[in-house]
């Protein structure tokens, strides 16, 4: 694997995994984001603290790079601007695209979200997969959700104009090293504090952050172009998951289940807070949408064609909690 791969969004949750293994697998890293900085890194990797929205740092990053991961994103599931998710998940990913026509690189991987791939509302029990029909965009669960599946269309498209285009679809990440404090870590967090007396009934997928990372990699290694991957660890039961996050942390979980109704009313409520005040919600609207009905996964593609395994969400969760221990989270 030789050649140099940009990252844009790297200093983030999944980002920092994914230059940390393609740095210690020998690969040169260019890292495009306006939050990196050189520490955050191992040396070596240069940084571009820009926006992929900013047409000379985007051409500067991409020039001589053979891989392309595009992580830039607002990864949460509520913020006080809607109109960023906009702007960052469509206009960024548009902007990447059309640049990426004069630097020819040799495979361009697109994160998106497994959350994607099937309405909100849809009670199917089917495992959800990469040939589900495509949802019509007002059956996303909010404005986060909308803007990843406007985006997915721009990289589709893309891949069908040809462009070496590469989709991956990852599920719910755990594991250390989240300073953005995005959903999947913060109700982690919340459940390892005692915030939480009641949790939602839901089913889900986890992945260790690593494992997800690793994914991407293998996406441009062995992907095809036009090639869409689930990357999912473990299908669980919420239930299942607090044994397992108690059990690994030695601390009680919640045991009640909040009705979704209430779950609902009591994150509208939260997010009127917090358009007040700016804290950090427990829930949001749109992340109770998404547990409403949400299925397991179906990760046979990425398995079969990318050679893709998943390792232990249990040994993840323990290296989140020694990660959020030694920041002082705990």
């Amino acid at each position: 694997m030789t050649g140099l791969s940009l990252v844009t969004g790297g200093a983030g949750f999944i980002g920092r995994h994914l230059v940390a293994q393609l740095t210690g697998a020998g690969v040169p890293v260019r890292v495009l984001d306006p939050l990196a900085t050189a520490a955050d890194f191992p040396s070596g990797v240069e940084v571009i603290p820009g926006s992929v929205l900013d047409k000379v740092a985007l051409d500067a990053a991409l020039g001589g790079v053979r891989h392309v991961y595009h992580l830039a994103a607002n990864a949460h599931l509520w913020a006080r601007d809607r109109g960023s998710y906009a702007v960052i998940n469509i206009e960024g990913t548009r902007a990447l695209l059309q640049a990426t026509r004069t630097h020819n690189p040799e495979k361009i991987v697109i994160t998106s979200s497994e959350t994607i791939l099937r309405g909100w509302r849809d009670a199917s029990p089917a495992p959800i997969s990469e040939d589900d029909p495509v949802p019509a965009i007002d059956a996303m669960a909010g404005p986060y959700t909308r803007s990843k599946l406007a985006q997915d269309a721009l990289a589709r498209e893309a891949a069908r104009s040809g462009l070496p285009v590469i989709i991956v679809y990852p599920t719910v990440p755990v594991g250390p090293g989240d300073r953005a404090m995005t959903a999947p870590t913060r109700m982690t967090l919340d459940l390892l504090r005692g915030d939480t007396p009641a949790m939602l009934e839901a089913r889900l997928n986890f992945i260790a952050v690593e494992d997800a990372a690793r994914g991407h990699i293998l996406a441009a290694e062995k992907g095809t172009s036009g090639g869409r991957y689930i990357l999912g660890g473990q299908n669980m039961a919420i239930g299942e998951f607090l044994a397992l996050l108690g059990d690994v942390s030695a601390r009680p979980m919640p045991t009640r289940r909040i009705p979704w109704w209430l779950a609902a009313l009591s994150a509208r409520v939260m997010e009127l807070g917090a358009a007040i005040t700016g804290n950090a919600l427990r829930a949001s609207v749109e992340g109770v949408r998404l547990a409403k009905h949400q299925s397991f996964v179906d990760t046979a593609r990425a398995r079969n064609d990318l050679g893709f395994e998943a390792g232990s969400v249990g040994e993840a969760l323990r290296r989140q909690i020694a990660w959020l221990d030694a920041e002082g989270h705990l």
